[in-house]
């Protein structure tokens, strides 16, 4: 980690660059306690925390061609919820941090910019802030002892540089310019969603099921968690004419080792055609495609695809001033890659530490109205839905197409 400055890595360079006003790459991981939350506790513990990831302990600032990172000594600051989803983060409030952390009654709420980590660093981040939560509100130590563990908490620890590295850069094999499979990765233009733009703010809705029945009709069509929930999606959106293409984030830790806290992850597109096919059709289909888009050397094609592209000389040599201009003309005819992004960060663990129930929010922007997010906790999946179109038909039907194979799907709000 250079002293001064750290370089965006190479898969979030555009995000400060795309952001606006009203949208901005964020996502929410929330958890619901056992107990109502205490502020002055929560703000200790984001301190702590944010000093075992220094990858966190950042602000974004501007450069000549792209945005970069420099260390950011500034208190972490903890908000009262606003009731608001993934309302864009004022850097000014919170002090330059690109995360927002708030709290409601025993509500937990992590807000993360995407240029900063994906869903597995912050999952991290959250673990380690809980830790040392409960730690300091569990704590019978008397007032002399307990002073003396605030100290130690207080100790900044010794940065490990993998954990702040560039794992694109790291694994990124070299190419020739000719061969980047840009094309591949961007694909055919897809259907999409289309409905009355929200006026204020996202909804959200949230169904849950029992992981284990989820699970069982994935085994009895032969096929994954995820791959399942990929035809049952193909299956809600109907009539259209062009392909449902739904990108899926991959967990490069999986697959390359590496300890980064930053953003390692690539998606695999899988692009499902309209017409009468059954959820057998969908999730056999989804199955393919999906064991093609995780293959190893795809994604060593992808990374060195994603490193060359942002690393070469007119990428930077174009000042950052119009590659913001370029983007916000093309704001005005660009069109979403996608049709939806399903995150599924699987089954996750908070032992010991007070957790209730966990949810996940993926943010939407007015070209792709409509993600999906699965979370697995304690033997119930909660499938979350952020919209920024009034219309409820994709998660109604998505509902609908899981009950008729037979999974009884609860309405959550959280």
């Amino acid at each position: 980690m250079e002293k001064d400055r750290l370089k965006l890595d190479c898969s979030a360079r555009f995000y400060p660059i795309m952001a606006t006003k009203k949208y901005q790459s964020l996502y929410r991981i929330s958890v619901i306690m056992g107990r109502d939350v205490k502020k002055d506790d929560l703000e200790f513990a984001a301190n702590v925390a944010t000093k075992n990831f220094p990858a966190f302990a950042v602000r974004i600032k501007r450069g000549y061609a792209w945005h970069y990172l420099v260390q950011n000594d500034e208190k972490v600051k903890i908000f009262e919820a606003d009731g608001k989803l993934l309302n864009p983060i004022d850097f000014k409030l919170t002090g330059g941090y690109p995360f927002r952390i708030s709290y409601e009654k025993n509500k937990i709420f992590l807000d993360m910019f995407h240029a900063l980590t994906d869903g597995t660093g912050a999952l991290e981040f959250l673990k380690n802030l809980l830790q040392v939560y409960n730690l300091r509100v569990e704590s019978e130590l008397g007032e002399e002892e307990r002073a003396k563990f605030e100290s130690a908490l207080n100790v900044t620890p010794e940065i490990c540089l993998e954990e702040v590295e560039d794992a694109f850069e790291r694994y990124s094999e070299r190419i020739p310019l000719f061969k980047l499979n840009i094309k591949g990765m961007a694909g055919k233009a897809p259907h999409r969603i289309s409905g009355t733009l929200l006026k204020e703010g996202l909804k959200g809705f949230c169904y849950e099921a029992k992981t284990s029945e989820v699970l069982s009709r994935a085994k009895a069509r032969d096929a994954s968690f995820t791959a399942y929930i990929l035809g049952a999606i193909g299956c809600a959106i109907k009539n259209h004419d062009k392909p449902v293409v739904i990108m899926v984030p991959i967990n490069l830790r999986n697959i390359f080792k590496s300890k980064t806290k930053r953003n390692f992850t690539m998606f695999a597109r899988v692009s499902l055609k309209s017409g009468t096919y059954s959820l057998q059709d969908y999730v056999d289909e989804a199955k393919r495609q999906l064991a093609s888009g995780v293959k190893k050397e795809s994604l060593k094609d992808q990374i060195a695809t994603t490193v060359k592209g942002m690393n070469n000389f007119l990428m930077n040599a174009t000042p950052l001033f119009l590659k913001t201009f370029f983007a916000k003309v093309g704001r005005l005819f660009m069109r979403s890659r996608q049709t939806v992004i399903f995150s599924n960060l699987g089954n996750v663990e908070f032992e010991g530490l007070g957790v209730k129930e966990v949810a996940v929010n993926l943010n939407v922007s007015k070209n792709n109205v409509q993600n999906v997010a699965a979370i697995s906790f304690e033997g119930v999946t909660k499938f979350m839905f952020t919209s920024a179109i009034a219309e409820e038909r994709f998660p109604d039907e998505f509902k609908h197409t899981l009950e008729e194979d037979g999974i009884e799907l609860t309405p959550r709000k959280i």
